[in-house]
């Protein structure tokens, strides 16, 4: 199940630290899922209550970006056969 960046801002407006919303998605790391609060333009000074810290997600690191050199399905054509 892929985390978009505005269920990602959605989440984090709500209270959740990184550390939580990473901990309900088992394939996404805390990277990640501060790279896409960072898409969807959120950032700040939240409180992790499993780290029991103060975390800070600036705007000055890494932006989710999806991959541009994979095709959707739709787009995808045969290689010619020589």
């Amino acid at each position: 199940m892929p985390l978009s960046p505005a269920e990602a801002g959605a989440e984090y407006l709500s209270g959740k630290s990184a550390c939580q919303i990473a901990a309900v998605y088992p394939r996404m790391t805390r990277q990640g899922v501060e790279a896409r609060i960072r898409a969807a333009g959120w950032g700040g000074l939240h409180w992790c209550p499993i780290h029991l810290v103060y975390e800070e997600l600036t705007m000055d690191g890494p932006v989710y970006a999806p991959s541009l050199w994979r095709k959707a399905p739709s787009e995808w054509e045969q290689p010619a056969l020589l």
